[in-house]
């Protein structure tokens, strides 16, 4: 029983050189923020990778004495096992559904900002108020990415002050559009309404937004704006 208790795969000096290297990577990964958005508080891929280095040093540390350690680590889950399935599980979600931190989300009934992430649950933050979600908790309700954060939908109704034909002012307006270089990936809708043209765009950054209208503008049309939010 002894013998079989001290049978191990791996020396604590390899473990300690895997624990170091993986220690030194998640560091290294900060400081040169590898990641969108890097920091712990502000990116789920950080969070993701973190994941994945823990789990590469527990599965040596388990290596070490499996049997002995294993049993100790079964013990510690057993109190600790659903909040750490529980973050995981959301955290890789959330990677997949392309959400970071900062972006525009509704989960359930509320709709507002994904400020943070921590171990226990994730916040969200509209007209100054916030509300925690715990990843335990987080099973039925559906979070949907309205928008990223840094991007603005513009919404536009337009006049061609040139009195051309429909289709040479949609030429002309996506002409003008197509050298922005502020755009986002989201489908330009351009469609003719009561003789006017209705806009709607994907901007990557709010600070483009008066850039946007400008160049509009030296086309030769004249801006109604419906919303920008």
């Amino acid at each position: 029983m002894k013998e079989l208790l001290e049978y191990s795969f791996v020396s604590w000096f390899q473990f300690l050189i895997v624990a170091g290297i993986g220690v030194l990577t998640l560091l290294i990964v900060d400081r040169f923020h590898l990641f969108k958005r890097h920091s712990w508080k502000t990116s789920i891929g950080y969070h993701m990778f973190f994941c994945l280095t823990v789990s590469i040093i527990i599965i040596v540390f388990l290596a070490v004495y499996p049997i002995f350690y294993l049993i100790l680590l079964l013990i510690v889950f057993g109190f600790i096992y659903k909040n750490i399935f529980a973050y995981v599980r959301s955290i890789f979600s959330l990677y997949f559904s392309n959400i970071h931190i900062g972006d525009h989300v509704k989960i359930g009934k509320s709709v507002g900002i994904l400020t943070n992430i921590n171990l226990g649950g994730m916040h969200i933050s509209s007209n100054n108020e916030k509300t925690f979600y715990p990843f335990n908790n987080w099973i039925g309700d559906k979070i949907v990415l309205l928008s990223e954060a840094g991007k603005v939908a513009l919404s536009l109704l337009l006049k061609d002050e040139e009195n051309r034909s429909d289709p040479k002012s949609i030429y002309n307006l996506e002409k003008s559009l197509f050298n922005f270089p502020y755009l986002s990936d989201e489908k330009i809708s351009i469609s003719s309404k009561n003789g006017d043209l209705a806009l709607k765009v994907m901007l990557s950054t709010k600070n483009m937004t008066e850039s946007m209208k400008s160049n509009i503008q030296k086309t030769g049309f004249s801006i109604n704006e419906i919303t920008n939010k």
